[in-house]
């Protein structure tokens, strides 16, 4: 599953990978949003100051837009070339702790 923390100005996303072991997860290689009922045209802002930069935008059958943001894939050496790692703070028990949208960036 995905977790985001924050407002919509300002979150965190990342993945956990559902494990019997508390603390285990995954990195995450990008991520999307889906803001219902808001066609892409009336978004008029995204954040591309980050490590996957400006986000790709693709309107929904339903009238909505799907908001993605998505590391580049390096196929000659089979490896992602951006990822938003879960700094291992974060992670007590097997369980995220909020993060207020402040703890991801960089």
């Amino acid at each position: 599953p995905q977790f985001s923390y924050g407002s919509l100005s300002n979150w965190d996303t990342y993945c956990v990978v559902p494990s019997s072991t508390p603390g285990e997860y995954e990195d995450c290689h990008g991520f999307e949003i889906e803001l219902e009922d808001l066609p892409c045209s009336n978004v008029f802002y995204t954040f591309s100051y980050n490590r996957y930069g400006t986000p790709g935008k693709i309107d929904t059958a339903t009238g909505g837009c799907i908001v993605s943001y998505i590391s580049s894939y390096d196929d000659v050496n089979s490896q992602w070339l951006v990822t938003t790692p879960v700094p291992s703070s974060l992670v007590q028990g097997g369980k995220v702790t909020p993060t207020n949208g402040h703890s991801c960036f960089s």
